[in-house]
């Protein structure tokens, strides 16, 4: 069967909910599902197929190989200069905050009415790294890293007061939820490599859901994960899992994916990760992420990351997950992006 016949004979199915909402899924052929009427509602779906091969990959990789890497970042960040040697350990503070899955709730705002998207995203690295240098390193201070924080002092102040609107923007996400460093309000980021402990605990809970779930109480997005046909292979992420950059880090600490079993035998969580990373953006050109979650999709990823990051979890689960697991928080943040996204009508950018 055809992917658009897959979806179509999904939904028409019995598996349309009552919210009424589009879903977006991701795949290998670009395509439009035309409008159908099922049970005197109607729906169109935008379903759009990317290709992601090993070149993708090696294109997000570019930026992630080597000393350029520090270079590039510097250039990025307002154009700051640096001596030619910096310690292993800065340079490795640098690389590994580079090697992140960076978001955006792109909503229009003062600060966009004056900055590009790529202006903002560097301000977001900027910061990000800056907040690493400055107070989550407890290395005593090197000659390059003080170097590095007085050259960037004069871009960082300029950031700071510009983004003193974020706080009273509609789409700031909240400080508490993976937003330190984060000066720019409706940025975030997701850093490599996935933590073991994460990915257990994300598997745990796909496995509960589909367990204890009745089918049509499980949102949609679990419903297609699970279908033998699902378009979700975990092909990409698999690539991804086998890359080590030359400095030994990796993107996922685990070499292995986890098996789901019964319901969802045939899955592992690299089809969790597939279904996780979104859908090849039209404009990237412009904004410079590759990917988003569009508004269409909004209702269907909020419902499902829901399910997974915080239902029925006690506040005491909630707290030791944050406490232990960066990237737990990391997604409370994101799924927080996604939720505002739906509230104000807009999407989120991934990459």
């Amino acid at each position: 069967m055809s992917r658009r016949l897959f979806i179509a004979s999904f939904f028409d199915g019995g598996l349309v909910d009552e919210h009424y909402r589009d879903v977006v899924a991701d795949g290998i052929d670009a395509f439009t599902l035309d409008a159908f009427q099922r049970a005197s509602i109607w729906f169109q779906f935008d379903v759009r197929f990317a290709s992601r091969t090993r070149e993708y990959f090696q294109e997000f990789l570019t930026d992630c190989h080597g000393l350029d890497l520090s270079k590039a970042l510097l250039r990025e960040c307002g154009k700051l200069t640096t001596r030619a040697y910096m310690t292993y350990r800065t340079y490795m503070t640098i690389l590994c905050l580079r090697m992140s899955l960076e978001f955006a709730l792109q909503y229009t705002c003062p600060l966009r009415a004056n900055y590009s998207e790529q202006h903002l995203r560097q301000w977001g690295r900027l910061s990000s790294l800056h907040a690493k240098l400055t107070t989550g390193d407890d290395a005593a201070p090197s000659i390059d890293k003080l170097q590095w924080v007085e050259n960037a002092s004069a871009e960082i102040e300029r950031m700071q007061e510009a983004t003193t609107v974020c706080a009273h923007c509609p789409a700031c996400l909240p400080v508490d939820t993976a937003g330190d460093g984060e000066s720019v309000g409706c940025l975030g980021r997701i850093n490599y490599p996935v933590e073991a402990q994460f990915e257990k605990f994300l598997a745990d809970r796909v496995q509960l859901s589909l367990d204890t779930l009745d089918a049509e109480d499980q949102p949609r997005l679990l419903r297609i994960l699970v279908d033998p046909e699902s378009p979700f292979d975990g092909e990409a992420t698999k690539e991804l899992r086998r890359v080590v950059t030359d400095e030994g880090l990796r993107f996922f600490e685990l070499r292995l994916p986890i098996v789901l079993t019964r319901d969802a035998a045939r899955l592992t969580t690299d089809n969790i990760f597939d279904l996780l990373a979104g859908f090849r953006s039209e404009d990237s050109d412009t904004t410079t992420y590759t990917r988003e979650l569009p508004f269409e999709a909004a209702a269907d990823y909020y419902d499902f990351l829901d399910l997974i990051l915080r239902s029925e979890l006690s506040q005491s689960e909630v707290a030791r997950l944050t406490t232990r697991s960066r990237n737990y928080n990391q997604f409370l943040r994101l799924l927080t992006a996604i939720e505002k996204a739906e509230a104000l009508n807009t999407r989120v950018l991934i990459d």
